[in-house]
C-alpha cells in the first residue's frame, strides 16, 4: 500500500510527539540500543491506525463523501427532469 507524502509525515509527527511525551530529554539522549521497550506499545498503535488509510486521511475520507454525495445529487436530477417529461 503505497502512502502519500504528507501521511507518511504525519505520522512520524504522531510517533515524535509520542515519543517526547513520554520521555524527558535526559532519558531519551542517555538510552542505549533496546532500553526503550516500553515505548512498543504505543508504536505498535499508531501503526495500527495509520494501516488504514481512510481512517487517517481525512481529505480523501471528505472527497469520497464528496463524490458520493455528487452522484446522489445527479440522480435526484435525473429523476426530477423525468418526473418533468412525464406530466
Amino acid at each position: 500500500m503505497q502512502y502519500e507524502m504528507r501521511i507518511a509525515v504525519n505520522f512520524l509527527k504522531k510517533i515524535q510527539d509520542a515519543f517526547f511525551g513520554r520521555y524527558d530529554a535526559h532519558r531519551r539522549a542517555s538510552a542505549v540500543a533496546y532500553s526503550l521497550n516500553d515505548f512498543r506499545p504505543i508504536l505498535k498503535e499508531w501503526m495500527g491506525k495509520f494501516n488504514n488509510k481512510s481512517e487517517v486521511d481525512k481529505l480523501s475520507s471528505l472527497k469520497k463523501e464528496l463524490s458520493e454525495l455528487e452522484e446522489q445529487a445527479l440522480r435526484n436530477m435525473d429523476k426530477v427532469i423525468e418526473r418533468g417529461e412525464r406530466i
